[in-house]
């Protein structure tokens, strides 16, 4: 019957409309209740929580808790990632946090930060203005959806895009990873998310043979930039495409525990192939 329903929604141009309207509606009442909740419960680690429908968007579930349990998993993958990659989170001096959402993971990340300039951004304005004042000494700011940041050339030595690209279309990827090379500066590193051959469970016949044969695989590609926008990576296309312009210093598939996602540790080329490894 939801199938169904979805399918005449999807034909009538009213798909977008429908879902925008339960989430709306599912988040609202889930805040209501929320705003009548002891204080105990808005707070952990002396930094406020959001809301549910900003947990939503954030990680994928109404429950405070599991928002904040998957952030504090991410804060840890992060740091065992760049460990393993030979570039340990200390040695940095300016992160950029690509798609912070409301802070998910940065919040944990603040007792291993210290001296290190820190800046989170995303395109969603819901989720900026809340978290924009909470974390400090961090940054949050608002960026467009078109593949443009408001930084210059080589501004950070570490970017994070930690559950970003599995949400966008292949053309949407191309440019992101463009725009994140730009303003990471020669040397520095990106470590990017990505549905892969762990996932491959989740795709039709058809489109396991279109990913086996090592073609990213999209599905509703109209709706890149949200959730319903499902994108998988093989590992082939990543490595001789889609990481164009980059080295791979550390490669773990599924390594992204809070995700499920693999995990790639890129290095900015700097006119030498560098080694690879992959766990």
């Amino acid at each position: 019957m939801r199938t169904r329903v979805t399918g005449i929604l999807r034909l009538l141009g009213l798909q977008a409309a429908a879902r925008r309207i339960y989430r709306n509606g599912a988040g609202y009442i889930r805040d209501s209740v929320w705003r009548f909740s002891p204080r105990s419960v808005k707070e952990d680690n002396c930094l406020p929580v959001p809301p549910p429908s900003l947990c939503f968007l954030a990680a994928d579930s109404y429950n405070p808790l599991h928002f904040l349990s998957s952030g504090r998993k991410g804060a840890v993958t992060v740091r065992r990632l760049l460990q393993s990659a030979g570039r340990p989170l200390v040695g940095f001096r300016s992160v950029l946090d690509f798609g912070c959402g409301c802070g998910r993971i940065a919040r944990h990340m603040r007792d291993y930060l210290e001296g290190i300039s820190f800046i989170g951004t995303d395109i969603d304005p819901v989720q900026v203005r809340w978290v924009r004042g909470k974390m400090p000494p961090f940054d949050f700011t608002l960026t467009g959806p078109s593949a443009a940041l408001p930084f210059p050339d080589g501004n950070f030595d570490l970017v994070l895009a930690v559950a970003v690209f599995p949400w966008l279309d292949e053309t949407a990827q191309l440019k992101w990873m463009e725009e994140l090379g730009r303003v990471l500066e020669p040397g520095g590193v990106l470590l990017v998310t990505l549905k892969g051959e762990n996932r491959r469970g989740e795709l039709s016949e058809e489109q396991l043979e279109a990913f086996d044969s090592g073609c990213p695989v999209v599905i509703e590609p109209g709706s890149s930039g949200t959730r319903y926008c499902l994108s998988y990576n093989p590992e082939s296309y990543v490595r001789h495409v889609l990481a164009d312009g980059f080295d791979v210093l550390f490669f773990s598939p599924g390594g992204s525990e809070d995700t499920n996602q693999d995990a790639w540790v890129l290095t900015r080329s700097c006119g030498e192939a560098a080694g690879t490894e992959s766990i």
